[in-house]
């Protein structure tokens, strides 16, 4: 059963020094300069809610690049431009149907995502 992730020293099992086990965990291995992307699935058992935390863990301090709001790309050149991506954000609130897309200009970089029902 999916439980609310609350900041309190304690309340029905759960405390701000830790969190439970993640709902859904996903990992890849990603190409070089090739995107990656996952779909926020639905609500799979009674009380799950349909908005989620997604918690990233990178490989080392490779560069990595997230969008929940269009598609990750790298950064090419020298000037600002607007963009959907994120470098290496460390979490991120995402709806049930959101997808999430990852990216990398380095081989081999192994990206984790972890999400935690609200």
């Amino acid at each position: 059963m999916s439980r609310s992730y609350i900041i309190e020293s304690s309340r029905n099992d759960n405390n701000g020094f830790g969190l439970r086990q993640a709902d859904f965990k996903y990992s890849v291995t990603l190409d070089a300069a090739t995107e990656a992307t996952l779909t926020v699935p639905g609500a799979s058992f009674p009380g799950m809610t349909n908005r989620f935390i997604a918690i990233f863990s990178y490989e080392g301090t490779t560069n990595v690049y997230v969008s929940t709001s269009g598609t990750a790309e790298v950064p090419a050149g020298n000037t600002l431009v607007s963009t959907t991506s994120e470098l290496r954000p460390h979490a991120r609130t995402v709806n049930v149907s959101d997808v999430i897309s990852v990216i990398s200009a380095t081989a081999s970089t192994d990206v984790q995502i972890s999400l935690y029902s609200l």
